[in-house]
């Protein structure tokens, strides 16, 4: 498995979509030095299980509301690694703590086949949830959340050979 940044053109749709069309003065420019900024998940340690993920940009969410940013990032499983692994995501404990904010969905999976889909490339959204009155903010470049690669396995009758077609939430149509 690999990180990799998807396309200027994907994350630039997908932050404009997320983010409002016409949030900055020269919007291009701004969009295009957030995305040379983008950092490729890393472990902090020898014996990190997670792969950290950076905000991309600054974040502020005010208290009691969700906020979803594109990472810019996606994940590339092997063939072999495509039938039986993908990717949970996580907040990381001291965001949890800190501040108080949470994975909407709890735990982010990113499928195999996610990667690459027609909808946005891939691309990994960054869902948060502020469940305190308080805001909270995050700086460009600061760890908000762990991807943990992890092994599955399938029922011993299962014939599923569907292919997919989208990108977020394609799957459950």
């Amino acid at each position: 498995m690999r990180f990799e940044k998807v396309t200027f053109g994907q994350f630039f749709q997908d932050f404009r979509d997320c983010c409002g069309q016409s949030m900055f003065a020269s919007e291009d420019e701004v969009i295009r030095n957030i995305y040379d900024q983008i950092r490729i998940p890393e472990r902090s340690t020898a014996f990190s299980a997670g792969y950290d993920f950076f905000a991309p940009c600054r974040i502020y969410i005010p208290g009691k509301s969700q906020v979803v940013i594109p990472s810019g990032i996606k994940c590339n499983f092997s063939q072999l690694e495509a039938e039986n692994w993908h990717l949970k995501l996580y907040i990381r404990s001291s965001v949890a703590l800190k501040h108080q904010v949470v994975l909407t969905n709890s735990v982010g999976v990113i499928d195999a086949d996610y990667y690459g889909n027609p909808k946005n490339e891939g691309d990994i959204f960054i869902a948060l949830w502020n469940i305190s009155e308080v805001p909270a903010e995050f700086k460009a470049g600061e760890k908000i959340m762990q991807g943990i690669m992890e092994v599955y396995g399938l029922a011993e009758d299962d014939m599923n050979d569907v292919i997919r077609s989208g990108g977020i939430g394609s799957t459950g149509r």
